[in-house]
């Protein structure tokens, strides 16, 4: 399947993708607090944001954008 994260195209084989590993494709380290929001996800929930330990159902074409919330 095909996701883009902050604008660029990433290949990913799983079903479900960790908030951890969406901040990992967006080359950031996930030691610090980012806010990872989402769009076109599944019908059932085709919008949102993941926060530290979440976890989203991943289909092709999804949309994550991931910034840096400013807190340790």
């Amino acid at each position: 399947m095909q996701i883009i994260v902050n604008g660029e195209r990433h290949t990913v084989m799983m079903s479900k993708l960790s908030y951890e590993a969406i901040v990992i494709l967006a080359g950031l380290n996930p030691e610090y607090q980012y806010s990872v929001v989402y769009r076109r996800g599944i019908l059932t929930k085709p919008e949102g944001t993941l926060i530290h330990r979440q976890s989203v159902e991943i289909i092709d074409g999804m949309i994550f954008g991931v910034a840096h919330t400013g807190n340790a």
